[in-house]
């Protein structure tokens, strides 16, 4: 019970912290008319499916104060015809086992992040970390990380999430020519992008790991205190949750079923989450019958203890073991 009130806590300080910032975009007027008159389903289906790209330039190894393990940075041409696609390796490039992590919506580093790399490093995989459009090193100049990427502005909104769908799609395509195999690892919005590809991709990844995926954009939309201001954007433009449904419902994971085998998806829902509903977890772990575990913290407690203890222990272990067991 203590700890599910301190992940309770711990969300709400965050999401107020994040709240100080606000980021505005709004709709061109005639956008819903249009996007009414296009086929996102069929776009995001394009977009994962568009195969990889064939110039990986990957730079030399290189350290920093944060995250005490060494990476490499490495880019691509985007499939969309954007900026670059860009992120960072921890590990052997030629190693048999490669596993992408997508990150959440308005990450601003991978500080969390690199000491679970550490420990897939160790177990003989190599670690991709693909930065979403908008984020870390991709936000525009004087901007938060990610806020263009969901924001009042619907059309560029739903542009965000093809190609960010897009670029998932392109990363694993070409660990699939690097590695023997190909493992996925997604957090909140991550999660979301990983359980598309699951569904839509022609070649879905071997083993995913889901932690608390944004399932439903729209009902975060309308009810996650973290989406407070783009709510506030979105409603003062006349705009209605009932016209936002057709839009946003070909990104909704519910819509789907994965693939690939349901034993091969671990689903991790958080009970305090303060983004995610628990519900709509619980929704999503019968509708596709997956692997499925609670962890007692909330949206973003699932990253603590692995800060706090140096070594997956409780939920990382679960996590690292399903995606890497060490008799594979």
């Amino acid at each position: 019970m203590l700890l599910e009130l301190f992940g309770e806590i711990f969300d709400r300080y965050v999401f107020w912290l994040m709240g100080k910032h606000r980021f505005s975009l709004r709709t061109p007027p005639d956008l819903l008319e249009r996007l009414a008159e296009l086929e996102p389903a069929g776009e995001l289906r394009a977009a994962v499916n568009v195969g990889a790209v064939q110039a990986l330039a990957i730079d030399p190894p290189a350290s920093s104060p944060e995250l005490k393990v060494p990476f490499r940075r490495w880019r691509c041409a985007s499939p969309t015809g954007d900026d670059e696609v860009r992120g960072l390796l921890f590990g052997d490039q030629r190693a048999r086992r490669g596993l992408l992590y997508v990150h959440g919506w308005l990450q601003p580093d991978y500080t969390g992040f690199a000491e679970l790399a550490a420990y897939h490093v160790c177990r003989g995989t190599a670690v991709w970390c693909l930065e979403l459009p908008h984020h870390l090193t991709r936000t525009p100049p004087g901007e938060l990380s990610g806020a263009r990427f969901i924001s009042g502005d619907v059309g560029e909104t739903l542009q965000s999430f093809i190609r960010g769908l897009a670029e998932v799609g392109v990363l694993l395509a070409l660990l699939r020519q690097r590695h023997d195999e190909v493992l996925s690892l997604g957090h909140s919005l991550g999660g979301l992008l990983t359980g598309l590809h699951a569904c839509l991709a022609a070649e879905p990844q071997h083993r995913a790991a889901l932690l608390t995926p944004a399932v439903d954009p729209l009902g975060i939309l309308a009810q996650s205190p973290l989406t407070t201001n783009v709510r506030a954007d979105v409603l003062a433009q006349g705009i209605s949750y009932r016209q936002l449904e057709p839009i946003l419902r070909p990104v909704n994971l519910l819509t789907y079923r994965p693939r690939c085998p349901a034993s091969s998806i671990l689903l991790v829902a958080a009970r305090s989450d303060q983004v995610i509903p628990l519900p709509l977890q619980r929704r999503l772990r019968d509708a596709w019958g997956c692997r499925y575990h609670e962890a007692r913290t909330g949206h973003l407690g699932v990253m603590v203890p692995l800060a706090l203890f140096r070594r997956p222990v409780g939920l990382w272990r679960r996590i690292v073991d399903h995606l890497c067991p060490l008799d594979n």
